[in-house]
């Protein structure tokens, strides 16, 4: 119960400051610079990976791991906290203000991947093994369904007659930062055991650069990265909703919930197909419902000149309703991105390096978390349409790549599946 409360309560904070909608929307507002914006993902995905690796090296020997994910939860709260401390001011849009928010977001984006590996660590720990899948397992689809409740807030929120704009953001990063400080509080709750886990399962002697000698893992870390770049598009989505159609605020909310419900919807069907069908195609599932986004924006500039269209379509709310199916294709896409890459790590990696596999992929999507650099830079050069036939081309090679991933039948001599050690990035 105790594992519950803290997932949802970390899940309703991610819900009320969802990145790729919340936290963008919030730069867009603020500065023209879509540099800037890009900071964003690269600021929470990149540090995250960097975070994760850096709590597996420094508690793969501890043996109390509460103080560890405790105080990785209470980090996390308290720069949301100061991003909403930021926010609440009444000039924001000061080079001192954004600099300031940056750091906070940066100081975010670490400690949630410095909580991410002790705080599964502890759970494998303090569960039965014949409990824990259902555990694990209860925590995403009640914390997934808090995102959607939350969803629902912001676009409370953002209501035309609620708090005016500036302030609705500092509301929902102050609601934000008292969600997770409720889950670093439920953390310390957790009973831990006085025994250590086993050197197999919590990484011990794992390089970090471990799975690069392999061509299986070679394999994935190709589509992986080519995935990771389709990714460039999901942070300018809500600036092209600011910028070239009539945004309502209202839509924030909707996205939110879009997202949301599509990741509560995914998570049974991704676990379903991969025990049917394995990890890698679960991953090729996902590209697919990657490439959904790219390919709806690619239509709306055609539709907005088109008179036909024109005479049927009196205003931009339909096209707004459009970016609410592209959300919701990339919450799909992240469920099953999340599965599959467990899935499909464990099944390629051996059982008692594969901490080290986990961490090489952290690694190639820490150094991802640039593309949306690249990005800014497409639109700064050319215009959003560029940008979306750029993003719709690399995820049809990720779709091609995802040919060359093993099928986990035709690894099956590799040792047997370890329990579960620590979380790849979705992104």
């Amino acid at each position: 119960m105790v594992a519950l409360l803290q997932a949802v309560s970390s899940s309703l904070a991610t819900g009320l400051m969802l990145p790729v909608v919340i936290l963008a929307a919030y730069v867009a507002l603020l500065t023209d610079n879509l540099y800037r914006v890009a900071l964003v993902p690269l600021l929470t995905y990149g540090l995250w990976n960097l975070g994760a690796l850096v709590a597996g090296r420094m508690t793969h020997d501890r043996v109390r791991l509460l103080p560890w994910a405790f105080g990785g939860g209470v980090a996390r709260a308290a720069a949301i906290g100061a991003i909403a401390y930021v926010a609440y001011h009444t000039n924001p849009a000061g080079d001192d203000r954004l600099t300031a928010f940056f750091l906070c977001l940066g100081v975010f984006g670490f400690a949630s991947g410095c909580t991410s590996a002790p705080l599964d660590a502890l759970l494998q720990k303090s569960f039965e093994s014949s409990s824990r899948s259902q555990l694990f397992a209860g925590r995403a689809f009640w914390g997934v369904l808090a995102a959607v409740v939350s969803g629902v807030v912001v676009r409370s929120v953002f209501e035309s007659d609620g708090p005016v704009t500036q302030r609705a953001f500092a509301f929902l990063f102050i609601a934000a930062a008292g969600c997770l400080a409720s889950a670093a509080f439920f953390t310390l709750l957790v009973k831990e055991p006085v025994r250590r886990l086993s050197s197999a399962r919590h990484g011990a002697h794992a390089s970090v650069l471990a799975g690069l000698g392999d061509r299986t893992m070679q394999r994935y870390l190709l589509f992986r990265v080519a995935l990771a770049a389709v990714g460039m598009l999901d942070v300018f989505i809500i600036v092209y909703a600011l910028s070239e159609l009539s945004f309502d605020r209202t839509f924030l909310g909707i996205y939110v919930i879009g997202f949301c419900a599509a990741l509560a919807v995914g998570l049974p069907m991704a676990r379903s197909l991969g025990a049917r069908r394995g990890g890698r195609a679960v991953l090729q599932a996902s590209t697919w419902m990657k490439l959904i986004a790219p390919l709806l924006l690619l239509t709306i500039p055609y539709l907005r000149d088109s008179p036909d269209v024109a005479d049927r379509v009196s205003s931009d709310r339909f096209y707004l309703w459009m970016l609410v199916a592209c959300f919701a294709a990339l919450g799909l896409s992240l469920a099953f991105q999340g599965a599959g890459n467990f899935q499909y790590l464990s099944e390629i990696s051996p059982a008692t390096n594969r901490a080290g596999y986990f961490a090489t992929a952290n690694v190639a999507l820490m150094c991802a978390a640039l593309f949306p650099l690249l990005g800014a830079w497409i639109v700064e050069s050319w215009d959003f349409q560029r940008l979306f036939g750029v993003t719709a081309a690399v995820a049809l090679l990720a779709v091609l790549l995802s040919g060359i991933l093993v099928d986990n039948r035709t690894v099956a001599s590799r040792p047997a599946t370890a329990t579960r050690l620590s979380r790849v990035s979705y992104r």
